[in-house]
């Protein structure tokens, strides 16, 4: 069934008599393009409103109907169509306010709801050219990893580092964003460099190490601190291709490894080794979670687990697809019932005050025997 067909079941069976689709990710999904344009589905019918860019759509849009127009496009052909009152849906969850309200002043007659939620699980399962996308974003990130131990130096900044890696990933193909569906705190780079004491700096956003970057303007990501011999150092890059995300972090080390970052690193891989053991179609998210702690409190690490103290982490793994923070979150509260074709990562960090952060993240696709994991790189400290 085709994926606009699906949301068309969807809306008759919750008796909605339309979608307004805005945002570009869900529009993209179901119709093909990401130009300025709205997606309007009826339980039997679609049609694409595009603003701007018409004349260079070319064969972009999945569907036959297109259409060059907005808001007023939209309101002329529902008349037409009679759908005037009754239930419709809006992507709640991201619809500014302002878009909402001037729906409701120009449609009184319909009660909108929340169709996110129906979206973003019809986007749960991946199909093939989806995980072909995601396998090529894999590709693109572990090219700029395989660069780091070439250009990793003492005195070099963390921002020079990443200048240096984010450009081997867009040779390769990134299409330079990380998408995040829904964040007022914050816009998001698509690569972390984080050395020595910088691997401590927790920005507040996504319960995780974050660096400093380089002003309070935005607290984020590698900052213009110089990296030292006997520093760690942890690089984590979300890779876009095609439209879809990959995540995929490793610890280095400028010199040799102290014992303490090479027992907290091997006890991130017999972690997640765990949780690839446990994670199979028809487990919940939280019971792959529940995994991760017993196995990091078995190994002594509960108290840097997925940082320490108030910043303390409470996940271990999302999803990722279109955007970089899609369902599954693998966190005690997730109760979604992992399926096959699902993808998603294992982001696994050990905080200690002495030395810094160590971080193994991978990208794994479900399979109906089990996890595949889509990024390849060796999961050890490398050593520079």
């Amino acid at each position: 069934m085709h994926r606009i067909e699906k949301l068309q079941k969807t809306l008759a069976d919750h008796s909605l008599v339309a979608a307004f689709l805005l945002y570009h990710r869900d529009v993209y999904y179901y119709a093909g393009t990401a130009r300025p344009a709205s997606l309007v589905v009826t339980p039997d019918d679609a049609v694409l409103f595009v603003r701007r860019g018409v004349d260079w759509l070319g064969d972009e849009p999945k569907l036959s109907d297109v259409r060059e127009g907005g808001l007023g496009s939209i309101l002329d052909w529902l008349k037409a169509k009679g759908i005037q009152t009754g239930n419709a849906g809006i992507e709640m969850d991201i619809v500014p306010a302002d878009m909402y309200v001037k729906l409701k002043m120009l449609l009184p007659g319909l009660e909108f709801v929340d169709v996110s939620t129906f979206i973003i699980e019809q986007r749960l399962i991946k199909d093939k050219d989806e995980i072909k996308s995601i396998r090529g974003a894999c590709r693109m990130v572990e090219q700029s990893h395989k660069h780091l131990p070439d250009i990793l130096k003492e005195g070099i900044t963390e921002l020079e580092l990443s200048a240096e890696l984010e450009s081997v990933a867009r040779r390769h193909g990134h299409e330079t964003f990380a998408v995040l569906r829904k964040r007022l705190e914050t816009e998001m780079g698509y690569a972390l460099i984080l050395s020595g004491e910088s691997t401590r700096a927790i920005g507040g956003y996504g319960q995780v190490v974050t660096g400093k970057g380089l002003s309070p303007a935005f607290p984020y990501g590698p900052s213009l601190r110089k990296v030292k011999r006997g520093d760690v150092v942890v690089f984590d890059i979300a890779g876009l291709s095609q439209g879809y995300h990959s995540d995929l972090a490793r610890t280095y080390c400028l010199g040799k490894a102290s014992d303490e970052m090479l027992e907290a690193h091997a006890a991130l891989v017999a972690i997640q080794s765990a949780m690839l053991d446990a994670a199979k179609p028809g487990v919940p998210a939280n019971q792959i979670y529940k995994t991760a702690i017993k196995k990091a409190e078995a190994m002594g690490w509960a108290d840097y687990f997925q940082g320490h103290g108030k910043e303390k982490g409470t996940f271990v793994g999302h999803g990722l697809g279109l955007e970089i923070d899609e369902p599954p979150l693998l966190s005690p509260k997730d109760g979604t019932v992992i399926e096959e074709n699902m993808t998603f990562t294992t982001e696994l960090f050990i905080v200690h005050p002495e030395f810094g952060e160590v971080k193994l993240e991978d990208t794994l696709l479900m399979t109906k025997d089990g996890p595949e994991l889509l990024t390849t790189l060796e999961r050890t400290i490398t050593e520079i």
